[in-house]
């Protein structure tokens, strides 16, 4: 994913869970990148993004139980510029949020989504992109 080569290292056995989380966040987001870009020329009503919202929200709880439960532990250890370079690598989620949050607020609409549809797959195919770059690389 575009900004993961920072990798945080540190001797407290819940930095695997936090990094667990924020690979699944980024995930998550990148989907959403990707389904938000090809839905940009279809006019999807309100509910259908509440639905998707609502899911994803209960997805992200559920396999949020774990950080949720270490993060005492994981601030602790981490300064603010870690906890921010730790959630930089999930910036797909954040971007996503934002868009359907957006969206189900009619704060834009499909049409303005569907006239940025190009910077919306240039979004979606990075963290694809740099997928296929880390296979073809081996890292």
């Amino acid at each position: 994913m575009f900004g993961s080569l920072y990798d945080p290292r540190f001797p407290i056995p819940e930095m695997k869970t936090a990094n667990e989380y924020i690979k699944h966040l980024g995930w998550l987001g990148s989907q959403l990148l990707a389904l938000c870009w090809a839905l940009a020329t279809i006019n999807v009503s309100t509910s259908v993004l509440i639905t998707v919202g609502a899911v994803s929200g209960l997805w992200l709880a559920y396999i949020g139980r774990g950080y949720r439960r270490d993060y005492p532990h994981i601030a602790a250890s981490l300064s603010k510029m870690g906890l921010l370079r730790l959630f930089a690598k999930a910036w797909p989620a954040f971007g996503a949020i934002v868009i359907v949050s957006g969206l189900i607020v009619q704060a834009f609409t499909w049409e303005q989504v569907g006239e940025f549809k190009s910077g919306l797959l240039g979004l979606a195919a990075i963290p694809y992109a740099s997928w296929i770059l880390k296979k073809l690389i081996g890292e």
